[in-house]
């Protein structure tokens, strides 16, 4: 059987080479596309957490301010169940919020605890308590708006 001539395999192994250059060159490619695609979906996530977060947090704003009113007006049983509304929110919270607004979630769960023994024993504290996880609260409502 005829080899091919020197100068035609050296040419062969050129072509194959290029070949594989340019398939290396376009995996890279597409290995790029697809890192910045998941980035941006994952950005996207992200900002839908922190949307979820604030509204949430919006609304356990309102327990908390409710569960005030109604310690103030001596109605600790309204007032109990407030807090309970508002320790479920805290409870979503925990699930959803993006790591890096834990801290905050952690401070408000402290604080719910707090204010419902406070609540069990008929104890004004529980204002205090609740002013305290106002803030924190607070934070986390204002997050979609910075």
């Amino acid at each position: 059987m005829a080899e091919a001539a020197p100068g035609r395999r050296s040419w062969a192994v050129v072509w194959v080479m290029l070949a594989l250059i340019i398939i290396a060159a376009l995996a890279i490619l597409y290995a790029v596309r697809v890192r910045s695609g998941v980035g941006t979906i994952r950005a996207e996530q992200q900002q839908k957490l922190i949307i979820a977060t604030s509204y949430i947090a919006s609304e356990a704003l309102k327990d908390a301010d409710a569960a005030a009113a109604n310690i103030g007006g001596g109605n600790w049983g309204l007032a109990q169940k407030d807090l309970g509304r508002l320790s479920d929110k805290v409870t979503l919270l925990e699930r959803i919020a993006p790591g890096d607004l834990m801290g905050k979630v952690r401070e408000v769960r402290s604080s719910v605890s707090d204010a419902q023994r406070s609540v069990g024993s008929n104890d004004r504290t529980a204002l205090q308590q609740i002013d305290e996880m106002k803030s924190p609260l607070g934070d986390l409502a204002g997050q979609s708006k910075g």
